[in-house]
């Protein structure tokens, strides 16, 4: 399995994962500067357009692979409001003396159809992205998610608010 994973077509994969983890390590802390920061998502994007534009040679291919990127950015950003909507809910809820076992348990339900919809639509554009490239383009576009992690441990990031 591991073996099957180190294929070029699949590394994005770790990409998507880590801007997931950020997305949600960033916002689930209340008083960090980090909440609801799209940063790490743009960087990435931008990151992967100026790969895209560098290593894709085909006009056609690279045109429709910066939309999907496009795409992908924007799916990020809404699956980020989303769990900032999430994390205020269950904050709601929470603060609610009354709230039964049901309101959390709703809450949590809610969001977790919204978490596998963002997750089905990011794992369809980067389906799509693979398919436009050829092995040895993607193993170039594939080498954004060393950087952006490395940076985010790191915490180089200057987060907005």
């Amino acid at each position: 399995m591991i073996l099957f994973m180190q294929h070029p077509r699949f590394r994005i994969a770790g990409v998507l994962a880590v801007l997931m983890m950020i997305a949600l390590s960033g916002v689930g802390c209340s008083k960090s500067k980090n909440v609801g920061s799209k940063q790490p998502t743009q960087k990435w994007a931008q990151d992967m357009r100026e790969r895209i534009n560098k290593t894709v040679t085909d006009p056609d291919r690279a045109t429709q692979m910066l939309l999907l990127t496009n795409d992908l950015e924007k799916a990020m950003f809404e699956f980020n409001t989303d769990l900032t909507e999430y994390y205020g809910n269950i904050k709601r809820v929470n603060a609610d003396y009354d709230a039964t076992r049901e309101d959390f348990e709703k809450v949590i339900s809610d969001f977790d159809v919204i978490r596998k919809a963002a997750r089905a639509k990011v794992i369809a554009i980067r389906s799509k992205m693979a398919d436009l490239a050829t092995d040895e383009e993607w193993v170039a576009l594939s080498d954004t998610k060393a950087t952006i992690f490395e940076d985010w441990q790191k915490g180089t990031y200057e987060q907005s608010k």
